[in-house]
């Protein structure tokens, strides 16, 4: 994460903390998953090619009647300093300080099966209990991790995979 959208995305938050954060971050999370479902939106903010005006007329087309005041004014002002290629950036800063603010860390949990409701439970609260934090797990199904799981959360990864496993073992073998 850049350190220009840091600043804008906690620019924004600071404001909507005086201004109604819970609609602010509604908005930003509308323009999020915009952004998302069309990727090719995040690739004109970046385009040289596309005025600044035109970028912001862009986003004013799709989110004048869909964002409160505030956030159009955000846009306008991103637009101004020529900051439109860090939107994506912005908006994930943004949600970075929202789930601080709220206390919650984000998670990914990768099996090769899904967990049930209540292994997602156990592993909720160990971590909840580890980080102090509310856990938000994304459960990820990937077979080729053979069995076990990988949680990812933050800078934390632990990994206890039987592939990872079965690749130590290689190593230690290949070394001696």
């Amino acid at each position: 994460m850049s350190r220009v959208a840091k600043r804008y995305a906690k620019a924004l938050f600071e404001l909507a903390t005086e201004n109604g954060l819970e609609q602010v971050a509604l908005d930003m999370r509308t323009i999020q998953d915009v952004f998302s479902a069309h990727p090719e939106l995040g690739k004109v903010m970046s385009n040289p090619l596309y005025s600044s005006v035109q970028k912001e007329r862009i986003l004013f087309d799709l989110f004048e009647h869909r964002v409160c005041n505030l956030v159009l004014r955000f846009i306008s002002l991103v637009a101004q300093k020529r900051r439109l290629a860090e939107m994506s950036r912005i908006l994930l800063a943004f949600n970075t300080f929202l789930m601080k603010h709220q206390n919650q860390v984000s998670g990914e949990l990768v099996s090769v099966v899904p967990f049930t409701d209540a292994q997602i439970g156990q592993l909720k609260a160990s971590v909840e209990k580890l980080t102090g934090k509310n856990l938000i797990l994304n459960q990820v199904v990937n077979p080729s991790i053979i069995g076990g799981f990988i949680i990812r959360i933050d800078d934390l990864v632990v990994d206890s995979s039987i592939r990872t496993q079965l690749e130590k073992i290689r190593h230690r073998m290949a070394i001696g």
